[in-house]
């Protein structure tokens, strides 16, 4: 039998003997496809069924699909890029996220309680009515994010950027940011954050940025604002009675009729500043 020889191989082309590694072959799939498989995957994992996979994205292009209500509790999604990602109402319980890229991901309702988000980019993420309860979210950028209504009791934010986020109606209750151990270099930013009408009573935000913040309305009673920038940030009729403003830089800040009564304000920066009808009563 004879062959057909073959065409000679250009000069430096890689072969298998020449020690030069060879081009993977790039195996095309269908995301959404793909998505779905790890889905059923990982359900049949939590169930505890014999050769499923923890649901993890490696080697599944998950840019722009959709999972929404899927249960994906304790999956892992760590470093994993999934960015414009739809998980909305999805339960995520627990699943890690840590060092993801989810920018512009929809997650409105989604159960992220316990999740790990830490160092993971949020930028402009919907999380409108999620649950975060629980969630590490310390070093995690959310410039832009929307966590209208979202539940955040319990959640570490310690490091996080929020500049721009909307936060607005958010419910915190217990957590690090009011009843924790303090934690002196944990910076927080909300630079031009919308924080209009959020509970933050008590809050441990020394250092913080809330320069162009809109906190109209707030309740800031108790809160501990030492050393932070509150720069042209509004603060109308916001509660701050016994807040610790000490050092802060309040310079051209609007607190038109906020409630000031037993805060400590000594040192601030109060150049521009605004306080008509504010109470000032008891002020250190």
């Amino acid at each position: 039998m004879t062959y057909a020889a073959c065409a000679p191989l250009p000069p430096g082309h890689p072969t298998p003997r020449s020690g030069v590694p060879l081009p993977r072959v790039r195996r095309i799939h269908n995301p959404d496809d793909a998505a779905i498989a790890m889905v059923a995957a990982h359900a049949r994992w939590l169930t505890g069924a014999r050769g499923a996979a923890r649901a993890n994205t490696r080697g599944v292009c998950m840019t722009g699909v959709d999972v929404s209500g899927a249960d994906l509790r304790r999956a892992d999604f760590s470093g994993d890029d999934l960015r414009g990602v739809t998980m909305a109402r999805a339960a995520l319980g627990r699943a890690t996220f840590r060092g993801a890229d989810l920018t512009a991901a929809i997650l409105e309702g989604a159960n992220l309680a316990g999740a790990n988000l830490a160092e993971s980019i949020l930028h402009g993420v919907d999380l409108r009515g999620a649950n975060l309860s629980g969630a590490h979210l310390g070093g995690a950028f959310l410039r832009g994010a929307d966590l209208t209504g979202a539940r955040l009791d319990g959640a570490v934010l310690d490091g996080a950027d929020l500049a721009g986020a909307n936060l607005s109606g958010t419910e915190w209750g217990a957590g690090p940011l009011r009843n924790g151990p303090k934690v002196p270099d944990a910076v927080h930013s909300f630079f031009a954050a919308s924080l209009r009408g959020a509970d933050m009573a008590g809050f441990r935000l020394r250092g913080a940025d809330l320069s162009d913040a809109d906190l109209d309305g707030a309740n800031l009673t108790g809160a501990d604002l030492t050393g932070a920038t509150v720069f042209r940030a509004r603060l109308r009729r916001t509660r701050l009675a016994g807040t610790c403003l000490r050092g802060a830089d309040l310079s051209h800040a609007d607190l038109s009729g906020a409630d000031l009564t037993g805060a400590d304000i000594r040192g601030v920066d109060a150049t521009g500043l605004d306080l008509t009808g504010a109470v000032l009563s008891g002020t250190a």
